[in-house]
């Protein structure tokens, strides 16, 4: 897939008219919030597929109560992604972008720590509810602000990549996350010398973390990365 990839940015460079013009990437603000929408989307959907395996893997709740137990934290995004809007608007992307990610940083360190079977619902809810606000002050601000520096004849094609390697991330961070998930509930289980369900409810929760470490990792990428966004115009690119 990767050197398909790279052929097809090849082919594009040589075409009148590209399908794809990816020279959109000489434009730095662009290339910075691609990879931060790549790191968000790869870290947002690791916590939507990680929370309900664990919750009903190692807690033992039914797939309707996890459901519950996740519903604030949607709710509080719809809310703050127009917020975030009004913001970016008045003051521009860092003062979102940064926090947001700062927030996202601190959220996952402190879930890779207490993933544990004796967890309260409660805390799941709250860090759950300020995963998703960081993605609310990160997600619209980021892609509106990438986009302002292309120029008017690369709009839809700004568009197109961003949406494509949203898409991609995605699935390339279920794959990664649930993989890291499987081998360190294995690595648990082979360690413990045993296999009853204690044992299997413990392993899920330590792959979990596992999981959860790296995307933090991922996320201090995307944290010092954000530290060097700023607000773009159309004039701008123009010029």
């Amino acid at each position: 897939s990767v050197i398909a990839l790279i052929l097809f940015g090849f082919r594009q460079l040589n075409l009148k008219e590209p399908m794809l013009d990816i020279r959109a990437f000489k434009y730095p603000m662009f290339t910075i919030g691609t990879l931060l929408i790549i790191i968000m989307h790869m870290v947002n959907f690791s916590i939507m597929l990680l929370l309900p395996l664990f919750m009903e893997g190692a807690m033992g709740l039914s797939a309707f109560t996890s459901g519950l137990i996740m519903l604030p934290g949607g709710m509080i995004n719809g809310i703050v992604a127009p917020i975030a809007g009004s913001i970016y608007d008045k003051y521009g992307p860092k003062k979102l972008i940064f926090p947001g990610f700062l927030i996202s940083t601190v959220v996952f360190f402190i879930l890779s720590h207490a993933m544990t079977v004796s967890i309260s619902i409660p805390v799941i809810i709250v860090l759950h509810c300020l995963s998703l606000v960081a993605v609310g002050m990160i997600n619209t601000p980021t892609q509106t602000n990438s986009l302002n520096q292309l120029t008017p004849a690369l709009y839809p094609h700004g568009t197109a990549i961003t949406n494509t390697l949203q898409q991609i991330a995605g699935a390339f961070g279920t794959s990664l996350f649930i993989a890291l998930m499987t081998a360190g509930q294995k690595s648990f289980i082979s360690k413990a010398g045993a296999n009853d369900a204690a044992i299997q409810a413990q392993g899920l929760a330590a792959g979990v973390r596992q999981s959860l470490t790296v995307a933090f990792c991922i996320l201090i990428v995307g944290l010092v990365l954000s530290f060097f966004i700023k607000r773009n115009t159309n004039e701008e690119a123009e010029n």
